[in-house]
């Protein structure tokens, strides 16, 4: 019943029943103050209703009309028999309801329940009516504690920005901001305030390539097409993965068909079976969330499930098949394709006033199912339709870009996280709708211009979307003062070795990346060059080869693997504690594991620079928590542990290198300084503890301890060597290779040829076929190139 309340009934439960009814939290059960009776009073004690379900079927309409009908039969006394009829009664009323509807033809704007979802690809079955363009006014002045705790906010992570900007590293990134809100952000994972400059949007965008992919259009036929494809491209990257990794495994797509729904279903069937799930599925988005927590532990038949949504694991129909399977989010993009021409339309000018809006195209999204929603007999865009917007804002679609479009600071749909926001900020105890959401929003961005709010330069430069993004932050941030939450931790940036994005690449796909390299980038018309412009499109490590082969000295921000002198036994994160393994362990060796828990990034106190014998540094894991002790004392015998808790950069977690043996060392400028491979001993900053790593008993992990040097003799037991990660290495002359073979199956084919200004010149024969892959046209090859393959391909076969 909880769950049902205010999400599935047309009124709050009060009304149905006129009494005040106690939903219980964590629990699907409901009681009743008072009760009419002694027969309801035994049956209404908690706990009183427990749903459980035997069987998948029905949709959400048909369990609520059920549950409030035994709850008012169970109210009035009636015995379970009774109840039970009823409810039989009522599945037969909805299953001859939903027969009589499969008869009918549903409307363009409406989903009939129980209805069979229409085949891929069948244009406008399931698309809602076009919102109404509407204009906003500012709703009700904000309180002014509300606005602070907001505007705090957001001015403590502008300052965060510009910090790094600056250069700051480490602690000092926190300089500057308010004492619980630095604990925060030490904590938990928080976006800049303004969404275009977060990590992941860059990616988005650096791969999809916009603006040099426009300027190859000839046609205005090419330049739609094009534009239709961004609108493809950024749809599916957000609303099936949400992470770069998954948009660059699955590419830019010229196409969407049948054989593109493989080629999604191939890249995470090949996850899976590598155990990277996590990295291609985000967990800030609540549909691929889901998707991302069924594959994690999931077997093969859930993963069919999730491809498919078929076999014993299969969900029922919607809300759950989309939510819960690739195959429910793979049909949603078949109807997001039959419109990306109209979001192409209204992002074009006024031809009237010749300005831009971006409501339109919001609008337009909102059609989509899960792109908007039902409000009073209303459609209204919602935030999935926003966040498509928004990376479209900074494409050709947008004629002239953000800085063209006039309605960024009056419009923007609310999303469910900053509705809770709103709810803090106003303190209302109700949800506001979308068309509320956005007049309180106005009103938010109005009190910018109160003396002292903004504090960072104009406030014309916010827009509405900032007060949105800002808003669901502030709803976690009000979530950590609950022990129990949801809020996601810092993680940082991956500290995975990149083997994956270089191997197993095929010979054909590696060319015709190389040659779309050579159109996008003219300047990059060497090997070393193309391979670094290849690198750099792609995020590969192409360019730290010689850099990381020359460099031996370790320094702030390097990715190190830390394991015993003795045996080689490696220090890994397991449980959230640090245990050393039974059996050395390597880069090689989890080259396909999901995560590096092997891997830690070493940061100085004082910031970037190399790494000498004293300095104080922290050891950040792959959660993004630094490695410290469980107890403040030496007396405890603490562990070295990465609790959920923990705050970066606390003083407790400072650890300091010295020497682990006499070296044999020049004495130059680099002496003092650690080197890739140095054995030393890891030091505590509080007490000049040891950390220790006893011998693994019996095969199992032991946990690595904190103790005094004078209760441990043996050297041996805390002597560690310090290695640099050797995958970005790996990975990059993986590519190298890759590159040099392509270019030579290049040459064979007749595809790629050597320059008239030097022999490492490259050149492409067909140009104008790389051209049309890159604008989403057909490639056509000339009789000779065409032959040349074709003798190729015979001299391999032989």
């Amino acid at each position: 019943v909880s769950v049902l309340r205010g999400k599935y009934l047309d009124m709050p439960l009060e009304n149905y029943f006129g009494k005040k009814w106690r939903p219980r939290h964590g629990k699907q059960s409901a009681y009743c103050t008072n009760s009419p009776g002694p027969a309801s009073a035994k049956l209404l004690e908690p706990p009183l209703i427990n749903a459980t379900s035997s069987a998948c079927g029905g949709c959400a309409k048909q369990a609520a009309r059920v549950a409030c009908t035994r709850l008012v039969h169970a109210e009035q006394g009636s015995s379970i028999q009774q109840k039970t009829i009823s409810k039989i009664r009522i599945c037969k009323e909805m299953r001859a309801l939903s027969s009589k509807r499969t008869c009918q033809k549903p409307l363009e704007h409406t989903v009939a329940v129980g209805m069979r979802r229409p085949a891929v690809g069948s244009r406008g079955s399931t698309l809602y009516k076009l919102p109404s363009r509407r204009e906003y006014v500012a709703g009700p002045e904000p309180p002014s504690v509300g606005v602070k705790r907001l505007y705090e906010l957001m001015h403590a992570r502008e300052t965060i920005s510009r910090n790094r900007a600056n250069g700051l590293l480490g602690p000092k990134t926190y300089q500057g901001l308010p004492k619980k809100l630095a604990s925060y952000f030490r904590r938990h994972t928080c976006p800049n305030v303004r969404r275009r400059h977060d990590r992941t949007t860059r990616e988005l965008h650096k791969l999809a390539a916009a603006p040099e992919r426009f300027a190859l259009c000839k046609t205005d036929a090419e330049r739609q097409r094009l534009k239709r494809l961004f609108v493809l491209n950024f749809a599916l990257w957000r609303f099936i993965g949400g992470t770069a990794t998954f948009a660059r495994e699955v590419g830019f797509l010229t196409n969407w068909t049948t054989t593109e729904h493989e080629h999604v279903r191939k890249v995470i069937r090949f996850a899976w079976q590598e155990g990277r799930t996590d990295d291609l599925f985000t967990d800030a988005y609540a549909g691929p969330g889901k998707v991302r927590l069924g594959l994690k532990h999931g077997d093969a038949e859930k993963l069919h499930a999730v491809l498919y949504n078929s076999g014993p694991k299969a969900v029922g129909g919607e809300p759950f098949q989309t939510m819960y399977t690739v195959h429910g989010k793979l049909y949603i993009m078949d109807l997001l394709w039959t419109i990306a021409q109209d979001v192409v339309d209204a992002a074009s000018p006024n031809p009237k006033t010749g300005a831009t809006h971006w409501q339109p195209s919001v609008n337009v999204l909102g059609r989509v199912p899960w792109f908007g929603m039902n409000d009073n007999g209303e459609r209204f865009p919602t935030f999935f339709a926003k966040e498509v917007a928004q990376d479209l804002l900074d494409t050709p679609v947008f004629e002239g870009g953000r800085a063209k479009v006039k309605d960024l600071r009056s419009f923007c749909p609310a999303g469910p996280g900053a509705i809770i926001g709103l709810m803090n900020v106003y303190g209302l105890k109700t949800k506001p709708s979308q068309q509320d959401a956005v007049r309180l929003m106005l009103g938010l961005l109005q009190a910018a211009w109160r003396p002292g709010v903004w504090k960072h330069g104009d406030p014309a430069g916010l827009e509405l979307h900032d007060i949105q993004f800002m808003l669901c932050e502030l709803q976690k941030v009000l979530q950590t003062s609950r022990p129990c939450n949801n809020v996601r931790e810092y993680a940082g940036s991956s500290l995975r070795s990149h083997l994956r994005t270089t191997h197993g690449i095929s010979l054909s796909k590696c060319l015709d990346r190389l040659e779309e390299t050579l159109v996008l980038f003219p300047k990059a018309n060497t090997q070393e060059t193309a391979t670094q412009a290849l690198a750099s499109w792609l995020r590969l490590p192409g360019s730290q080869v010689d850099l990381d082969a020359q460099k031996r000295t370790l320094s702030h921000g390097d990715c190190i693997c830390l394991s015993r002198r003795s045996d080689g036994a490696c220090l890994e994160i397991k449980n959230r504690a640090l245990v050393v393994t039974s059996a050395c362990s390597s880069v090689e060796k989890g080259e396909h594991s999901a995560e590096q828990p092997s891997l830690f990034t070493v940061e100085r106190v004082d910031g970037a620079g190399e790494i000498h014998f004293g300095d104080l540094i922290f050891l950040r894991t792959h959660v993004g928590a630094h490695v410290g002790p469980s107890s403040p004392s030496l007396h405890d015998h603490p562990t070295l542990t990465v609790p959920r808790s923990s705050e970066r950069y606390e003083d407790i977690r400072r650890f300091w290198l010295e020497p682990g043996k006499p070296r044999r060392r020049r004495p130059t400028k680099t002496a003092n300084v650690v080197w890739d491979g140095d054995c030393v001993h890891l030091r505590w900053s509080q007490e000049g503890g040891f950390v220790q790593m006893p011998a693994a008993k019996g095969g199992f992990d032991q946990k690595c301890l904190l103790v005094d040097a004078s209760n441990c003799p043996d050297t041996s037991l805390h002597t560690i060597r310090v290695e640099r990660d050797k995958g970005p290495a790996i990975a990059a002359q993986r590519l190298r290779e890759n590159v040099a073979a392509a270019i030579q199956l290049g040459i064979a084919q007749g595809r790629l040829r050597l320059g008239q200004h030097g022999s490492r010149s490259l050149e492409i024969v067909e140009p104008e076929a790389a051209r049309r892959r890159l604008v989403g046209c057909r490639a056509k090859w000339t009789r000779t190139v065409l032959q040349c393959m074709r003798n190729s391909f015979e001299g391999l076969k032989k």
